[in-house]
């Protein structure tokens, strides 16, 4: 087992990647820390219920635009109480459709470190977005993101996600991943979200070679 872990850490090292042993989350107030190092990272919360920064689209108008769709893979919460759950999931997501909320108090810090403590005018991709999630959050954070996903309903969700947080600096996509390219997509990016696409892809180390591509 050991050596296939040192195999698989020396494999994604090759493309750029690092492997930190982080210690159970204790609450919201949990300060992570990478082990290896002992560099205190401070804790970031996402933007959450989200804004509803469009008052032109009403808290009724929002809830038949929710209910056209059969599947949402995400749950979203905006200000005012509307509130909607994870949608066509069998079985139920763990935790009630808030581990997105639980990742990314997990990883986001260290990202924002990587980066000199803010995503401020940094261009970030988000690849397989599915509903904006993950980039609606950058977004919040004050980067300009560009996100794609290859099933023109995610793209519609995420649109609206989009027009209810009232975000501009954001632009959506319908893109499968084998045609991303840095030419496509106005050049490359500072950071590129590579997060629950890799294990349905049939050739991984091919999709992390074009996902390092897509950076700067």
């Amino acid at each position: 087992m050991l050596h296939v872990k040192q195999g698989i850490r020396r494999t994604l090292g090759h493309f750029g990647y690092t492997i930190f042993r982080l210690k159970p989350e204790a609450g919201p107030q949990f300060k992570h820390e990478v082990h290896s190092s002992e560099i205190a990272i401070t804790p970031l919360h996402p933007v959450w219920p989200l804004p509803h920064g469009n008052l032109e689209i009403s808290p009724e108008e929002i809830r038949t635009r929710f209910a056209k769709y059969g599947a949402w893979h995400y749950s979203y919460q905006f200000e005012g109480g509307l509130q909607f759950p994870v949608r066509g999931s069998d079985p139920p997501p763990p935790g009630g459709g808030h581990r997105p909320l639980q990742r990314f108090r997990h990883f986001m810090p260290y990202l924002l470190q990587a980066l000199g403590g803010s995503l401020r005018g940094k261009r970030v991709l988000d690849i397989a977005c599915n509903s904006g999630f993950w980039s609606i959050q950058c977004a919040l954070l004050g980067a300009d993101v560009v996100g794609f996903d290859a099933r023109a309903e995610l793209i519609e969700q995420a649109n609206l996600i989009k027009s209810i947080v009232g975000v501009r600096n954001v632009d959506f996509r319908l893109l499968d991943f084998w045609e991303m390219s840095p030419e496509l997509l106005g050049g490359k990016f500072d950071v590129v979200l590579n997060l629950g696409i890799l294990y349905h892809l049939p050739d991984p180390l091919e999709a992390l070679r074009r996902t390092a591509a897509m950076t700067r």
